[in-house]
């Protein structure tokens, strides 16, 4: 996990490409900045992160986040587990 000025630029060419709205779903919480930056784009109302490793969630710095998009951080083994939880 690093925030390399490349990688920052990679997050933001995806979120330019993807424009995100409504509830965003992320993979794995790593250093929080896509997180964090989702909450930064109007029409995100709330960023869901689903992490595998409970130490990553209680290392995580709180990330300042607008009303309009909290963010949720939800401990499951696996992305695909947590999908089926909710969709069953």
């Amino acid at each position: 996990m690093t925030d390399l000025p490349e990688e920052l630029n990679q997050i933001e060419e995806m979120l330019y490409h993807v424009k995100p709205q409504g509830r965003v779903l992320v993979g794995g919480l790593g250093l929080g900045i896509v997180a964090k930056r989702l909450t930064e784009i109007i029409g995100v109302k709330q960023v869901v992160v689903v992490e595998k490793a409970k130490e990553i969630i209680n290392s995580a710095p709180t990330v300042p986040t607008k009303p309009s998009a909290p963010i949720s951080r939800i401990i499951s083994p696996t992305l695909l587990q947590f999908l089926m939880t909710i969709l069953c």
